[in-house]
């Protein structure tokens, strides 16, 4: 397990996105797994305006050899002007998820 394993999260305004990139990335094996959650409040300054949103928060989990190309392809299909993209590298995890998602980023995509 050479890879490491990051968390990048983004947001989103409708189910139906959150659905959309999660199926694109999952097919083009930019992640292994993908969990859509739900209604989440944002606050944001927006236009010099403080903003309040109900958003759907997209967490993916990838690994070292495709975060960029998971950042760069969530920016490319996102609805947003400017979306949310955030990786955070994980430190601590279980050596058996680890195993099954380098397993999972190794296969050929969709």
């Amino acid at each position: 397990m050479d890879n490491n394993v990051f968390k990048v999260e983004t947001t989103v305004d409708s189910l139906d996105v959150g659905e959309m990139i999660a199926r694109i990335t999952l097919s083009e094996k930019l992640c292994g797994c993908v969990h859509i959650i739900p209604d989440v409040t944002s606050y944001y300054h927006w236009n010099g305006k403080l903003t309040r949103s109900n958003e759907i928060l997209v967490v993916f989990k990838t690994t070292t050899s495709r975060v960029s190309e998971l950042m760069a392809r969530i920016k490319e299909i996102h609805p947003y002007e400017i979306p949310e993209i955030i990786a955070q590298e994980i430190n601590l995890i279980d050596k058996g998820y680890h195993g099954w998602l380098d397993d999972v980023m190794k296969e050929t995509p969709q």
